[in-house]
């Protein structure tokens, strides 16, 4: 064991509190958390003791991080559809005043 994971392992064991979630329940929030933390919320204040299980468990921590990437990529695709839409939805008004004014000629 090296002085860095000895030291990691001792953190650990002094930030042990006496009511702590097991990864089961974790588990069961961390979709919720990662929802909280990509709409730029902290959800430490919420969930004090999933935040402070993350900090100890290593595979509930790799979960986090996959979620939580996942996340930020569905939501930017959210936002590129919904800029794609607004995008379509301005060249058709576009389109339709063209075609609508009479100072305008459209060359075919």
């Amino acid at each position: 064991m090296t002085i860095r994971s000895f030291r990691k392992w001792i953190r650990n064991i002094y930030g042990t509190l006496e009511d702590e979630l097991d990864c089961e329940a974790v588990a069961l929030v961390i979709p919720h958390y990662v929802d909280l933390r990509v709409a730029g919320e902290q959800p430490e204040g919420s969930f004090p003791k999933v935040s402070q299980h993350l900090a100890q468990c290593s595979e509930c921590c790799n979960l986090y991080h996959a979620l939580y990437d996942m996340a930020l990529i569905e939501s930017q695709e959210g936002r590129l559809q919904t800029a794609r839409s607004e995008q379509v939805q301005v060249e058709s008004e576009f389109e339709r005043v063209v075609m609508a004014s009479p100072h305008v000629t459209v060359e075919s």
